[in-house]
């Protein structure tokens, strides 16, 4: 049964309270940002209360919606750029807001480490000095591009505009922003994409398996498009964990199915600003009391608990490193290095079985199954079905012509498998000099 408060007046200051006490109490932390996090950097969403007009859609006669579709790089690669231009420019200007730095300040206090799975494309989590290994920009960010085709899966860093249509290196096509447009089936989900979603994938696994508690900080994010709040009512159901929804817009009730909230009517920054405003008082009010947040422990503090907070907290990121990668499983859980070509594949249930492109080499995933039973040896962002097939089986025929095309090429240009990771061997590999 929930338990969620959508705040009015009168009651926000019980709801700012209750949301202090979900992060006093919290071992680990992850923040779900959306669109609106960026409007108080000045950068207007394109719907809901912090939504205004972009002059560049005027300019076009175009809406977002019709505008921030991957057909207009093909159709009309000059009316394309003139947006994404702008984006870009806007982008680079504005500058991250207080809010981050209030929540980067917070990740680096969590015993547990802390992760940010965000659909914003700005590139502002970066700026403001959240640990890149520690971000999953899911919908991707303007500032990288990839072929508009795609000839291939290739991903780089986008340089300034000059005025001129960026080319794709290989092809020299026209290029397009790494962002998720409506109706995409080009962006690729290779490269710095897989190596964020593995990241992420291991540290929901290790929370799942030492079970910290954790606190979800869901702010910007509308219902337009959910895709962040899917993951939030994702990580309260899974996980357990409890929820803060900042938002300036009104909230359902029923938006989230599982685990135990409250949500903030307000806008970002000044949400942000009052919980810390509260923690820091709180904590120079009442020092003996036990504060994670500030990593002070009471002497009163039961052995119990004590130990059950060490043991979640077991193998996880230390707050020194709060937020960087977590760390290998142990070697007696690691797979020996293994070449599909030379030598039977034996399957290890403790790492998921799913196949990930790994730059065209097609590697074993290196997050943890979300079971112990057979039928469960994927991690939880492969229960619906592996891309790119099981690593114990055939590739899939729509991806298999594509990784050989890569692996070939990668030989071409002196690459070779990475050392030490199972991988999938499509095309002879010439023996090391």
């Amino acid at each position: 049964m929930i338990n969620c408060e959508s705040e009015n007046e009168a009651s926000l200051d019980d709801a700012i309270q209750r949301a202090v006490r979900y992060l006093q109490d919290a071992d680990a932390l992850v923040v779900c940002s959306g669109a609106g996090m960026g409007a108080d950097s000045g950068l207007p969403t394109f719907r809901g209360t912090a939504a205004s007009p972009w002059s560049i859609l005027d300019s076009l006669n175009l809406d977002y919606t019709r505008i921030c579709n991957p057909k207009w790089f093909k159709e009309d690669p000059a009316v394309a750029w003139k947006f994404w231009h702008h984006c870009q420019e806007s982008y680079l200007k504005s500058e991250p807001h207080d809010g981050y730095r209030i929540l980067r300040n917070w990740a680096e206090r969590m015993k547990c480490g802390a992760f940010c799975y965000t659909t914003n494309i700005d590139g502002h989590w970066e700026r403001a000095k959240w640990p890149v290994d520690s971000i999953w920009e899911y919908h991707g960010s303007v500032h990288r591009m990839q072929c508009s085709g795609p000839c291939n899966t290739d991903v780089w860093h986008a340089k300034s505009a000059d005025g001129s249509l960026p080319q794709c290196q290989a092809c020299k096509s026209v290029a397009r922003p790494h962002v998720v447009m409506f109706y995409d089936q080009c962006f690729i989900k290779d490269g710095v994409h897989e190596t964020q979603r593995e990241n992420y994938s291991r540290f929901v696994d290790k929370i799942r398996e030492k079970k910290p508690s954790l606190v979800v900080v869901e702010v910007g994010a509308g219902e337009d498009v959910p895709t962040v709040r899917k993951e939030t009512q994702w990580l309260a159901k899974d996980l357990g964990a409890r929820w803060i929804r900042i938002n300036p817009a009104a909230t359902k009730a029923s938006s989230i199915k599982d685990g135990v909230g409250v949500s903030l009517q307000l806008p970002a920054l000044e949400a942000l600003q009052r919980l810390d405003s509260k923690l820091t008082l709180q904590s120079a009010a009442h020092p003996q009391k036990r504060r994670r947040l500030s990593g002070k422990v009471s002497p009163a503090q039961t052995e119990e608990t004590s130990q059950a907070t060490d043991h979640a907290a077991e193998s996880l990121v230390p707050a020194e490193s709060a937020g960087k990668r977590m760390e290998e499983p142990p070697q007696s859980q690691r797979a020996a290095p293994l070449n599909p070509a030379m030598q039977p594949f034996k399957a290890t249930r403790t790492r998921c079985m799913a196949r990930v492109w790994g730059e065209g080499w097609g590697l074993r995933c290196s997050a943890f199954a979300a079971g112990c039973a057979p039928q469960d040896d994927m991690c939880s962002l492969h229960l619906k079905g592996p891309t790119h097939g099981r690593f114990d089986g055939d590739v899939p025929e729509a991806k298999k012509k594509e990784m050989v095309q890569t692996q070939r090429k990668c030989l071409k240009q002196g690459k070779r498998p990475p050392a030490g990771q199972q991988w999938t061997a499509l095309v002879e590999v010439p023996a090391a000099a």
